[in-house]
């Protein structure tokens, strides 16, 4: 599994983002091609390998901010006895990727074919109202406005910065409705333990 990121966030004036990093996206398997092209739109512009290891690269916007963007691994959290495999939640930089935040009680992992159908399920939501390319489309714009500066905004641009956040607000309440159903070994084919649709 690796996983799309961006980190290191800083305003034109040097102010840092309170975030450790932000994951963007997740890959079962190394695919250059895809990974190329989903980072694109973040600015970058060096070559994905064909083989699997840590990319990253430092850009800066022509407005000043500036970040690294690239791909890692994902750990497997370990509690205990205990091996947690990688649901989509909060992560943070170690040695040799990047490992889950959330702690959990200390109780056996679910199957791995029960995470991978909650991976699946989640993604399968997610993707269904905001394929791919609508996600990197919004991060693309939201990139743009942060920018241009929130004192600059029209009232249109206001607008759409709250539907923009909005977007992100139940992407991540899918992703942490998964956590919840990994947790709580819940059934997750069952609709009440997802969000309701987005605008519903």
């Amino acid at each position: 599994m690796y996983v799309m990121y961006q980190s290191n966030i800083k305003n034109p004036d040097g102010a840092a983002w309170p975030k450790d990093f932000l994951c963007l996206s997740q890959f079962a398997e190394w695919d250059a091609e895809r990974m190329a092209s989903a980072m694109k739109s973040l600015g970058f512009t060096d070559t994905v390998p064909a083989f699997a290891g840590d990319v990253s690269q430092e850009v800066t916007t022509r407005t000043g901010v500036t970040y690294t963007v690239g791909i890692a691994a994902l750990d497997v959290v370990t509690e205990g006895n205990s091996e947690y495999p990688i649901v989509r939640q909060e992560y943070t930089k170690t040695a040799n990727g990047f490992a889950l935040v959330k702690t959990h009680d200390d109780k056996p992992a679910p199957a791995p074919d029960y995470m991978d159908g909650i991976r699946a399920e989640a993604g399968r939501r997610i993707e269904a109202t905001f394929p791919i390319y609508k996600q990197m489309n919004a991060l693309a714009r939201s990139a743009e406005l942060l920018e241009k500066g929130k004192t600059n905004w029209t009232a249109a641009e206001t607008a759409e910065a709250a539907t923009l956040q909005a977007i992100r607000d139940w992407i991540r309440s899918v992703r942490e409705a998964s956590n919840t159903i990994a947790t709580e070994n819940a059934d997750f084919a069952e609709d009440a333990n997802w969000p309701a649709d987005f605008g519903a």
